[in-house]
């Protein structure tokens, strides 16, 4: 390596990047920058690499350098190193600053538009890290909007980030944020028509928490949920899962509606799908005498 030009350096470095061959491309920078401490390219090359492998306070060390350090007369700053800037301060915890180099990034005039929509997911996810769910929300909406990639697990993203707001609140600001969740599974079902189990599920269980009293919410939900799962020609761990939230919630639902027979079935059910449980065989024994 030693005997490397600037172009090799780069060059052979860009290679390993694009080959995903990261600490391979982090040798060669490396030993380049040995020689040229002060070297945009290689600077940038390093810190990109750095993200890539996590060496977030590296990669930091490295984007201090590129833009504080190097000649700007040397080197161009892009969209695409604000954004690297972004990530390793993001990866050090520095979340206001991170989000500050983002919008710095969005507010270039030779922005790629593609990149807008990373942009805005990237700043969406620090403001969640801050726990501020009003303006994490606000920049993901923006994220879906500007993607026409957007596919059905970053839409359901949207339900999550509404999720994660409503446990940070209680009454009725609670029941707005999981209503509006409930609603971002309601759209899910309609764009992708392959999300419908998981979004039921997400229903189903979004709907429980708004109905404490059991009045049957949830009901439709994890009814529709069982039926589709049940029809599976094998089911693995996620449908046992999900089916199980099902069954539970309408065994209880059945109890308090004074259905023993229906909550039997469903603590059958339950049985069938946790055998060894005690605890589930012990409700089974109980309903099974209240059936009779």
């Amino acid at each position: 390596l030693n005997d490397l030009s600037r172009m090799d350096y780069i060059e052979y470095a860009m290679s390993n990047y694009h080959g995903r061959q990261y600490d391979k491309a982090l040798e060669i920078v490396k030993a380049g920058l040995a020689k040229e401490p002060l070297n945009g390219t290689l600077n940038r090359i390093a810190m990109m690499c750095s993200n890539e492998v996590k060496q977030f306070p590296q990669a930091l060390g490295y984007a201090e350098t590129l833009f504080n350090k190097v000649d700007k007369d040397s080197i161009t700053l892009s969209d695409i190193d604000y954004q690297n800037y972004g990530k390793a301060l993001d990866g050090t915890e520095k979340f206001d600053e991170a989000i500050a180099k983002y919008k710095a990034a969005l507010a270039l005039p030779e922005v790629e538009p593609t990149m807008v929509p990373a942009l805005h997911k990237a700043i969406s996810d620090s403001y969640k890290s801050m726990k501020d769910f009003p303006q994490a929300i606000d920049f993901y909406k923006k994220f879906l909007t500007d993607n026409a990639e957007a596919d059905a697990t970053d839409h359901a993203g949207l339900g999550i980030l509404y999720s994660g707001y409503a446990r940070t609140l209680e009454g009725e600001e609670k029941m707005a944020q999981l209503k509006m969740a409930d609603q971002a599974y309601a759209d899910l079902i309609t764009k992708f028509a392959d999300a419908e189990e998981y979004a039921l599920w997400q229903r189903g269980r979004i709907n429980a928490q708004m109905d404490p009293d059991l009045t049957g919410l949830a009901k439709p939900y994890f009814e529709k949920l069982a039926e589709l799962v049940s029809a599976h020609e094998s089911i693995d761990d996620t449908d046992k899962g999900r089916l199980f939230d099902a069954y539970s919630y309408m065994m209880r639902y059945n109890v308090k509606q004074k259905d023993s027979k229906a909550a039997y079935e469903n603590a059958l059910k339950l049985q069938e799908l946790q055998p060894d449980d005690a605890e589930i065989q012990k409700v089974v024994e109980a309903l099974a005498k209240a059936a009779k």
